[in-house]
């Protein structure tokens, strides 16, 4: 069978499905950010507990993407976004039925992170493989913008649940959504594997090449600069960049995750009300995709650079955000606004932009999902770690902390920058 569409109208209803999908489960994940407040403001459980819960999801979905990204060119790209989207529908069900007992939250929490890891290798395979290559460039782009959308529209249904409902119900309601998109995607699977059927019966004549046979063997670089990962990352500096793609998953994801909760906690304001003002965090968030690859590509010429500034500015707000309680809240969201858009810049640089450069190499897949898994297990650190530290010391210290890891992400650049300009030009600069 053909693996790429021809018919325009057939892919645009293929990413349309791939979209929701993608957004659709950001919230059955962000739904739980939602949750957090109210259980630690009942008693249910402190927030270290909570933070666990968290921090299982980002464990099980950063390992999961690693995984999943060797395994989606050897089995059904179809099936396995179909089991992550009814997969991740089930998990959220069951945080509903068994939110009185800490261990099945726990379980089903870290499940629901599996699942979730089965559903962007899939989608990110389908747009470079089956997608009319007309389509393709346009859906790398704005494939992205569904993670903030789907964070949105998770907060937007936990504001309405938790003023009519309770607030539990914030999981079964995301429950539905995905079951919902997940029998959408059978129904768009099928029609459009009869799509390729008719396709590749309208000419005979044309080779077709197995999806798996192309990304199992690799494709030919095209300057010859084929390396194997380990090596490429100590050569190019990238190995020196671990720490600040850890920090950006700590700064970004996971301060996210503990703002309501915090604005709750030190402002006395109603939940509803701090997850509103997460609302427009998110929304700023949006900028940090643009923020970040026009600094590198206009400014600075370089992404590793890019980083480091970015890193820079941000301490400064955040080092503010210590007097948190003092300042008005209105003023604590514009710096958050500020820090967090900076590490989604970081972001868009070190866990995208810096793999692109190391496509001639053969390796930018593979560097891609390394780093994405780091960034995950950033986060996984930030829900527990952020949650211990304020359970036990304040959340004053606690952005002490946030400020002391973002002066590392300015070590942590500044080291791999040594070697990665100094790479390229010793390559040519043909990455």
């Amino acid at each position: 069978m053909r693996q790429e569409l021809r018919s325009e109208k057939t892919g645009k209803i293929l990413y349309l499905t791939c979209w929701l999908a993608y957004m659709l489960s950001y919230v059955g994940r962000m739904n739980y950010s939602a949750a957090l407040i109210c259980m630690i403001e009942d008693g249910v459980f402190n927030k270290a507990e909570s933070g666990m819960i968290g921090t299982m999801f980002f464990i099980f979905c950063g390992a999961g993407q690693l995984v999943m990204s060797l395994l989606v060119s050897r089995m059904s790209s179809w099936k396995m976004l179909g089991i992550g989207l009814f997969g991740s529908a089930l998990c959220n069900a069951m945080m509903y039925f068994g939110s009185s007992y800490y261990a099945v939250m726990l379980i089903f929490w870290g499940l629901n992170g599996v699942m979730n890891a089965m559903i962007w290798p899939p989608i990110f395979h389908i747009i470079s493989y089956t997608l009319p290559r007309s389509q393709r460039q346009k859906a790398c782009l704005t494939i992205s913008i569904g993670a903030p959308a789907g964070s949105i529209v998770a907060y937007l249904v936990s504001t309405v649940i938790m003023e009519n409902l309770h607030y539990m119900a914030v999981f079964i309601v995301p429950a539905f959504m995905l079951l919902a998109i997940g029998l959408l995607w059978v129904v768009v699977s099928i029609y459009t594997k009869r799509v390729l059927k008719k396709e590749a019966a309208m000419l005979p004549d044309e080779k077709v090449v197995p999806v798996e046979e192309v990304t199992q063997k690799g494709a030919p670089t095209e300057d010859g600069y084929q390396m194997h990962l380990i090596p490429l990352l100590l050569a190019s500096g990238v190995v020196f960049l671990i720490p600040a793609i850890l920090i950006q998953g700590m700064l970004a994801t996971g301060i996210a995750t503990w703002v309501p909760a915090m604005i709750t906690e030190v402002y006395k304001v109603s939940p509803t009300v701090s997850l509103l003002l997460t609302i427009l965090i998110t929304l700023t968030n949006l900028m940090g995709i643009y923020l970040g690859t026009y600094l590198s590509e206009k400014v600075f010429h370089d992404e590793v650079k890019a980083m480091a500034v970015q890193f820079a500015i941000a301490v400064l707000p955040i080092a503010v955000l210590y007097f948190i309680g003092v300042l008005p809240v209105l003023l604590c969201i514009v710096l958050l606004c500020i820090a967090t858009t900076l590490m989604v810049g970081v972001n868009q640089l070190g866990v995208t932009l810096v793999p692109m450069r190391l496509a001639p190499f053969g390796q930018a897949v593979a560097c891609m999902g390394f780093l994405n898994t780091l960034s995950y297990v950033g986060t996984a650190i930030a829900n527990y770690g952020f949650g211990a530290l304020a359970e036990s010391f304040g959340w004053n210290v606690t952005i002490l902390f946030w400020a002391g890891f973002a002066a590392l992400g300015i070590v942590s650049s500044v080291l791999t920058f040594w070697r990665w300009k100094p790479f390229f030009k010793k390559m040519g600069n043909k990455a």
